[in-house]
């Protein structure tokens, strides 16, 4: 692994590592708690009231699209963090 692509794997390790304290601590909850909301508000919307069921589903979806994200940079900084530590191994 040349220094650039340390230095690229070291970022991204540590982008990673921001973003699960910052899922653990805030955005999981939040999350937890707007999904059950939205279940809820579906659960008791009538099915002719296709207006809500539209923006319940989109709200469900942006929520879905969001979580992904937040995980994508997650999973790189772990995939990251990995890489180094390997690195570490076959040169230590």
């Amino acid at each position: 692994m040349n220094n650039e692509q340390r230095t690229t794997a070291e970022n991204d390790a540590a982008v990673g590592q921001r973003y699960k304290s910052m899922w653990s601590d805030l955005l999981e909850p939040f999350f937890a708690a707007k999904q059950y909301e939205l279940f809820e508000m579906f659960q008791n919307v009538s099915s002719t009231d296709t207006d809500m069921l539209v923006a319940v589903r989109m709200q469900s979806n942006a929520l879905t699209s969001l979580r992904d994200e937040i995980s994508s940079f997650i999973e790189t900084g772990k995939m990251a963090q990995q890489q180094l530590l390997d690195e570490d191994i076959n040169n230590g």
